[in-house]
Order: C-alpha cells, then structure tokens, then sequence
C-alpha cells in the first residue's frame, strides 16, 4: 500500500514538473520582453536590417542568441519567433528584391525559431568550464547554422526566382547564393560572437548562473 501511494506521488511530482517546465517563468517572460523590445528597436531604428545587395544582412540575431544562450531554448525560440515575424513584416513593407522569398514564413520565420535551438545545444555541447569561450563559438556556429537554413532553403524553394530576381543564369544560381551566404553570413557571424559574449556573461553573472 505504502509503495503505491509513494509511485502515485512520483508520478503526480513528475507531471507536475512538466506542466511547469511547459511555461514560462516570470524571469524568462521578463528576459523575452526586454529582447523583444530590443528586436523591434533594432529593425525599426535600421541598424537590425540592412540593405546590403539584393539582400539583407541582419543583426537582429543578436538579442535571440542572448536569449537561448542566457536562458534555455524556450526563451531563444520565443524571441526567435519575434525576430521571424518581424523580418516577415519588413519584406512585406519594405520590399526588396527578393522580398518574395521572405514572404514565406517557412524562410523568414521557421528558421528564426530552429536556430537559437542549436546554438544553445551547441553551447551544451562544448566541454568548457569558461562561459567565454563556450558563448563565442556558440554564437558564432549558431549564426553560420541560421544563414545556412535560410540560404539553403532559398536554393530548395526558390532557385529560379533568386536566378531570375538577380539576372544570372540558372546554372549559377547555387554559386550566387552560396557567395551571398558567405559574404553576408561570416561578417553576422564574427559580429554575433563578439556582441553576444559580453552581454551574454554580464546577464549571466546578474543572473547568478554562473
């Protein structure tokens, strides 16, 4: 009698931790807002998105990285999500010329929710005791892996129309993206490593996760 009421209160803590690991604690809410405002301060100001070529280079993968770095998964996804759905609204407004692939929410927004994922998984993964080095390489890869899902998915989805919207032919077209995914993506990434880092250990240490 006495081992099922304890299996019972077992299972009833177990479900209980997962009702509460499925929402968002009054800190995470507080760091989503604050990186949230921070995203939509950063397109509205121009300095989130700037218009390099036919396409823009970002920084607004700054306070998303900060967030799945600082805070989990949940935290980087949900600001992900915010940073998706303003490049979405961006490409809508303010059109360029490939402004019609990022219409797409499976461009513009589902790669802004995966990325910070990985890059938090990435900083799991690194055997480091430093939280330095450990937010560096995670920023860094992070925003390799998040050109590489966006160029990528342009070159699946929308070859021609990339090769058309550029005027290069259509045997080239995987070189043109690829040259657009370096020349834009290593400086987001070198920019990413060398924001995030501090601003990531100083939210840290308030944070007494250190």
């Amino acid at each position: 009698m006495d081992r099922t009421v304890l299996n019972q209160e077992e299972v009833k803590k177990v479900k209980s931790e997962k009702k509460k690991d499925s929402k968002f604690s009054l800190r995470e809410l507080t760091i989503i807002g604050l990186l949230a405002a921070i995203t939509v301060i950063l397109g509205i100001s121009g300095y989130g998105l700037i218009p390099i070529g036919p396409i823009n280079v970002t920084t607004l993968h700054v306070p998303t990285l900060i967030g799945a770095l600082v805070e989990g998964p949940k935290v980087g996804a949900f600001v992900g999500l915010i940073f998706g759905v303003y490049s979405f609204w961006q490409n809508m407004t303010a059109p360029t010329l490939l402004s019609p692939v990022f219409i797409n929410p499976i461009i513009s927004v589902l790669p802004r929710i995966i990325f910070p994922v990985l890059a938090w998984i990435i900083y799991k993964c690194i055997p480091m005791k430093s939280q330095g080095p450990r937010f560096i390489i995670a920023a860094f890869l992070g925003t390799v892996l998040h050109t590489t899902m966006v160029m990528g998915l342009i070159y699946i989805m929308y070859a021609d129309l990339f090769a058309n919207a550029l005027k290069m032919s259509h045997e080239n077209v995987g070189i043109g993206i690829l040259t657009l995914a370096v020349t834009h993506g290593i400086p987001e990434a070198i920019f990413a490593g060398v924001i995030v880092t501090p601003v990531a250990l100083a939210l840290y240490k308030a944070l007494r996760k250190s």
